[in-house]
């Protein structure tokens, strides 16, 4: 598969057509239709159907949609990392953030840092933190702004002193007996409830109820708060959140009551361990020893030169490979076909026995409902590590879940 091929595929699913996808791209639509047969053949299998106005992605051509995306995206990402270097600071940073506090921290951080390098661009991208860190993984974030309680041990980290105190947004009009301390999560259990989507978050926030655990009705989960607080706006309940989320205050219509017992949170700024960045992440990241001793090697001649061309390779062998992981994923994916696959009774049963639904199993091992899907109907062949995160999720051993009986 050439890179040319797959951001023609993407243009085309993009758009529906065909022809307007030519247009586009600025080449014949005979040239764009054989290009699209010759990697229909390479894959060995149909990737959309042709409709009289538009075309159709099938289940693999979904896949790989999915796939190229990520293909082109890190693809851009490396040749911005090599691209126009000069001896002055450059490149692209992308850092993958949530609201709060720790944001408006983050925020002024960045102010510093654009200030001393002018060329350097940033690249935001919003959501919630097990997103972040599925992103982070594949190489598609440089450095990510987690919300605690979050599992770190394959991180670098920088644990930020900005604490975020939990509370209860409601209406305006809602009425609570509050205590000196703040208002008791007893007092909130006559409403209905908007928890963080988050498992491992929702599940501490429900432990906090103790014995009125039992008494709450979870009317909606939220990812980021802007989408949950339209909801409270409207009367419709009660959502447990953070002060420093940036869509809490200044609104009339709602009340922002701190919970008591008091209850804290702090956020990490986290990067991949032996993780080789680009060298304007390397100035954006300056508290760890290793990344020090590459950041005063940039600034000078000669033995710096040298590590800076081992930064380089090193960088370009990382992104490349991921490259080559994925085309070898979508290869093995999307060439098996649907009459030779095996469906995975054993993981739906696990699953059904623990009572998670699909996106449930799928929001605590950090992948998408559709790919818990795909692998319980046989048409994606998930990762050893991914194997291990479903078993761990599911109390299960490897053998029990997906190993074959001898």
């Amino acid at each position: 598969m050439e890179l040319c091929v797959l951001r023609y595929y993407v243009t085309m699913a993009q758009e529906g057509n065909i022809s307007r996808a030519a247009e586009i791209l600025h080449i014949t639509q005979p040239t764009l239709s054989r290009q699209l047969m010759d990697l229909e053949k390479e894959l060995e299998t149909t990737l959309f159907h042709r409709g009289k106005k538009e075309i159709t992605l099938t289940d693999d051509g979904l896949l790989l949609y999915q796939r190229a995306q990520e293909i082109l995206e890190l693809s851009e990402r490396t040749r911005q990392d090599f691209v126009g270097r000069t001896d002055s600071i450059s490149g692209v940073i992308s850092i993958g953030c949530g609201g709060g506090m720790a944001m408006r921290v983050l925020a002024g951080l960045i102010r510093d840092f654009s200030h001393r390098y002018p060329d350097v661009q940033l690249d935001l991208y919003n959501g919630y933190s097990d997103d972040i860190k599925t992103r982070l993984d594949k190489g598609l974030l440089d450095v990510g702004l987690l919300m605690e309680p979050v599992e770190i041990s394959k991180y670098d980290f920088i644990r930020l002193s900005q604490s975020e105190r939990w509370g209860v947004l409601a209406p305006a009009d809602a009425v609570f007996r509050e205590t000196e301390g703040g208002l008791p999560l007893s007092q909130v259990t006559k409403y209905p409830l908007l928890l963080p989507k988050r498992a491992s978050t929702q599940n501490e926030i429900l432990n906090w109820f103790g014995k009125d655990r039992a008494k709450i009705r979870v009317f909606a989960t939220y990812n980021l708060l802007s989408n949950a607080v339209l909801l409270v706006e409207q009367g419709l309940g009660c959502a447990i959140c953070l002060d420093g989320a940036l869509s809490v205050h200044g609104d009339p219509s709602t009340q922002f009551l701190p919970i008591t017992p008091e209850r804290m949170t702090h956020s990490v700024l986290v990067w991949k361990k032996d993780r080789i960045f680009g060298m304007s992440c390397l100035f954006m990241t300056p508290d760890t020893s290793r990344v020090q001793g590459l950041f005063y090697a940039r600034g000078a001649r000669g033995r710096g030169a040298k590590i800076d061309i081992v930064c380089i390779m090193e960088n370009l062998f990382f992104k490349m490979q991921y490259i080559l992981d994925i085309k070898e994923d979508i290869s093995y994916t999307v060439s098996t076909k649907r009459g030779e696959r095996m469906k995975n009774k054993k993981l739906k049963l696990a699953r059904v026995e623990k009572d998670l639904s699909q996106a449930e199993l799928a929001e605590k091992v950090g992948v998408t409902r559709q790919t818990i899907g795909l692998i319980e109907a046989g048409g994606y062949n998930p990762t050893l590590n991914l194997c291990i995160a479903i078993c761990k999720a599911l109390d299960k051993t490897l053998d029990q879940v997906f190993w074959e009986e001898n």
